[in-house]
C-alpha cells in the first residue's frame, strides 16, 4: 500500500494531470477570427400611434427632391420657354423695314436697341431706315426673363435688277436672283412636291429662269457669315420646319429667313439643284433637308438624289435667274 501511494505521488510530480474540457460554446476563437466588437445603441422608440412599416418588395426609389432655390435650366427647344420672334427677321432689307415683335405663348415682350442694358416693353411696330441691331426678349409667367436674342438689320437702298418675288445675291463675283419661296414662289402657298428633276427644270424654264446650282443654293442659305442655318449658326427647332409631320406653308416661319431674304431653305422640303452628282450618272444634288431632319437640316446638308425621273413627297425646288436675263425680261415687260 505504501509502495503504490509513493508511485502515484511520483507520477503527478513529473506529469500534471489534464484539465477537464470546456463546453463547445465557450471555446475562445483565435485572435485572427475574433468578430469586431458590437456597440449596443438603444433603438429610437416607435410612437404608439405610428404603425410598423411593412416591407415593399421591388419598391421604386423615392424621387429626389429639388431644392426650392434651384431653377430648372430649359433648352432652346423647351416648349415651356416662350418663343419670341421678329417679323420679318433680320438680314438685308431694302429702303426701310417695319418690324413686329411677337410671342407665340402670349408673353410680355421686351426689346432693346444696340445693347441689352435698356430693355423696354414693346408696344408698336418698329421702323428701321438704317442699319440697326435689335435685341428681343420676353417675360415668363414666373417673372423670369427669356434669354435675349440679337437680330441685325442691314438696310440697302438699291435692290438692283431682280424682278419682284426674287432676292439678289452675289456669288463668285457675279450677281443673280433667287426665288424668295419654294415653287410656286408664293407666300402662304404650300410648296409643290412630287416633282421630278426634269419637271423642276422645265417649270423654271417656262418662267424664264433656271434651276439653282448647289453652290448658289448654299451661298444664299448661309449668307456672308457662312452660318450653319439661315438665321444663325446655333440650331433652334422653332425657327424652321425641321421637326413636324409635314411641310409648312411658304413664309409661315418668319425666323427661317436667310440674310438675302429667302425663306424655308433648311427643313420643309429637299430642293433639287442643277449640279450633277459626280459618281452617279444622271443623278443630281438635293439640298436643305426636309420637315423631319432636325438639326441635320443645315445650309451644308446635301445628298445625291434618288432616281431623278421619280417624284418624291419630300422634294421640291426653287428657281434662279441671271441678272442679264432678269434685266431683259424687265425691259420687255408691258
Amino acid at each position: 500500500m505504501l509502495i503504490a501511494l509513493a508511485l502515484l505521488v511520483h507520477r503527478c510530480w513529473q506529469e500534471p494531470l489534464p484539465l477537464p474540457p470546456l463546453p463547445v460554446d465557450t471555446v475562445p476563437a483565435p485572435p485572427s477570427e475574433l468578430p469586431p466588437p458590437v456597440i449596443d445603441t438603444p433603438a429610437a422608440p416607435i410612437p404608439d400611434t405610428a404603425p410598423l412599416p411593412k416591407p415593399k418588395p421591388h419598391a421604386k426609389p423615392e424621387p429626389k427632391q429639388t431644392p426650392p432655390d434651384t431653377l430648372a435650366v430649359k433648352t432652346p427647344g423647351d416648349t415651356a420657354t416662350p418663343f419670341v420672334y421678329a417679323k420679318p427677321w433680320g438680314g438685308r432689307h431694302f429702303d426701310s423695314v417695319t418690324v413686329e415683335i411677337l410671342c407665340r405663348e402670349n408673353c410680355a415682350v421686351l426689346y432693346a436697341l444696340r445693347d441689352t442694358s435698356q430693355f423696354r416693353a414693346y408696344g408698336e411696330p418698329l421702323t428701321f431706315r438704317r442699319n440697326t441691331t435689335l435685341w428681343i426678349s420676353g417675360i415668363r409667367h414666373d417673372g423670369s426673363q427669356v434669354e435675349p436674342v440679337r437680330i441685325d438689320y442691314v438696310i440697302e437702298r438699291n435692290k438692283g435688277l431682280c424682278p419682284p418675288g426674287t432676292a439678289p445675291f452675289d456669288h463668285q463675283g457675279r450677281e443673280a436672283c433667287m426665288d424668295i419661296y419654294e415653287w410656286p414662289n408664293r407666300e402662304d402657298a404650300l410648296p409643290q412636291t412630287r416633282v421630278s428633276l426634269k419637271e423642276a427644270m422645265d417649270s423654271c424654264a417656262r418662267a424664264e429662269k433656271r434651276l439653282c446650282s448647289l453652290d448658289e443654293w448654299q451661298s444664299v442659305c448661309s449668307g456672308p457669315e457662312k452660318a450653319h442655318y439661315p438665321y444663325a449658326s446655333r440650331y433652334d427647332e422653332r425657327y424652321c420646319a425641321t421637326q413636324q409631320a409635314g411641310p409648312e406653308r411658304s413664309g409661315h416661319m418668319p425666323a427661317c429667313r436667310s440674310y438675302y431674304g429667302t425663306y424655308d431653305m433648311t427643313g420643309n422640303l429637299w430642293e433639287w439643284t442643277s449640279t450633277p452628282y459626280p459618281d452617279r450618272e444622271g443623278f443630281h444634288w438635293v439640298a436643305g433637308g426636309n420637315w423631319e431632319a432636325g438639326d441635320q437640316a443645315t445650309c451644308r446638308f446635301s445628298r445625291y438624289s434618288f432616281y431623278p425621273q421619280n417624284r418624291f413627297s419630300m422634294v421640291g425646288f426653287r428657281c434662279c435667274q441671271d441678272i442679264g436675263q432678269a434685266a431683259a425680261k424687265r425691259d420687255t415687260a408691258p
